[in-house]
This record gives C-alpha cells, structure tokens and sequence, in this order.
C-alpha cells in the first residue's frame, strides 16, 4: 500500500440475506476505533465478532449486537 495512505485503511461490513440487496451496517474506521492510525492487516468474524488485526496497536474485537448494529 503507498506510504501516504497506509495509516488511514477501513472495512465496511455488510450484512446479506438477499444477495441483491446487502445492506451496510457501519465502517470500521480510525473513528469508530479510537485511534490516530490504523493499518489494517486482517479481518475474521467469527461467531458475532469481528477481529481486526491492526498493524500499530494489536487486535480490535468489535461485537455485531441482536439489533444488527456494531458495538467496539
């Protein structure tokens, strides 16, 4: 990834019943995280979880919540 945007990656989660129709429920971001810079190098979701593992700062857990909304 080029120097200049590599501290400042994203993820958007969907969700999909209908494949024509996804709808998104939020961006994982430097804002919804908390943080200054984040470099993304992997995303798992596991049972409700979504595990980002962050370059700079480690592993991030955000949980999708009953009522399809994310909560960190």
């Amino acid at each position: 990834m080029p120097h200049p945007i590599r501290d400042n990656t994203y993820t958007e989660v969907f969700m999909i019943q209908d494949p024509l129709n996804p709808w998104i429920l939020g961006v994982l971001d430097r804002s919804f995280l908390g943080v200054s810079k984040l470099r993304i190098m992997d995303v798992k979701i596991y049972l409700g979880k979504i595990y980002i593992l962050d370059y700079l700062k480690g592993l991030h857990q955000v949980y999708i919540s009953s009522a399809e909304s994310l909560e960190y």
